[in-house]
């Protein structure tokens, strides 16, 4: 060990005290500083992530929106064709607002880079379309095969923005089970409820059913039964990552429960 530090021993011996104090302090800052490197650079990596998701959560936000109005629409729709009146006014409101919303959606996936964003914005329009031109006086499974059509399109889209915006890949536990509560459970749940609400619909209003609609509406009732234990139990690991949110959702429930009353 002796002969390995008796050049560097020397040398040290040779120098004036100032270039004796800038060896020892490069000796100390060279580490200092790849390890501030190494720091910043997983720093920015994580600001990287955090703008992806926050993109990828404003595009997703705008696609559940739409996804909600359609089946909306839907349900319309399908009560107009059975013979409401109101509902066939309240259908051609729907298809004014849907349309700016849609020709928004196109804006915003024009703008982005993705080939795959590209290929869904042009199969959403297209099904759109299809849908707009459907005559007053179409049949009501033909109006709901277009309309299921697009929804399917949207909800494609949905998946797609949280894979590529690392929605659904969250690497923090604390936002985990909210992101996939948010991107996954709650719309699909919503989606059995509106598919369930618009087949009872014409059922309420004229007390008539179509061919089967009886066992799809029992099938979704069973499905919503079977998902609301999962979703109340996502929603307590919410809440155990984020203890916060204890007292959010116990004034959510209060003012469901007042609603109800």
């Amino acid at each position: 060990m002796q002969a390995f530090l008796s050049p560097a021993v020397a040398l040290m011996r040779g120098l004036r005290l100032l270039p004796k104090f800038l060896i020892v302090a490069c000796l100390f800052a060279i580490p200092a500083l790849l390890v501030s490197g190494l720091f910043i650079q997983e720093l920015n990596k994580a600001i990287s992530l955090t703008e992806t998701e926050k993109l990828g959560l404003q595009n997703l936000r705008q696609v559940q929106a739409i996804s909600q109005q359609t089946q909306e629409l839907r349900g319309v729709r399908h009560l107009a064709l059975a013979g409401n009146a109101g509902a066939k006014q309240a259908t051609q409101k729907l298809v004014e607002e849907l349309d700016l919303q849609y020709q928004q959606l196109q804006k915003t996936l024009q703008q982005s880079s993705d080939t795959n964003s590209a290929k869904a914005n042009q199969e959403i329009q297209d099904a759109w379309s299809a849908l707009k031109k459907l005559p007053e006086n179409s049949k009501s499974r033909d109006s709901y095969l277009a309309h299921n059509a697009l929804l399917l399109q949207l909800q494609k889209l949905a998946i797609d923005i949280a894979d590529h915006s690392n929605l659904n890949l969250d690497p923090q536990v604390d936002t985990y089970y909210l992101i996939g509560l948010y991107a996954k459970s709650l719309p699909e749940l919503s989606s059995i409820l509106a598919d369930t609400a618009a087949r009872g619909a014409p059922y309420i209003d004229t007390g008539l059913l179509e061919a089967n609609e009886d066992v799809l509406i029992n099938a979704n009732v069973m499905l919503s039964q079977r998902d609301l234990p999962k979703v109340q139990a996502q929603l307590d690991a919410v809440v155990k990552a984020n203890p916060g949110l204890q007292n959010l959702r116990e004034q959510q429930q209060a003012a469901s429960l007042a609603h109800l009353a």
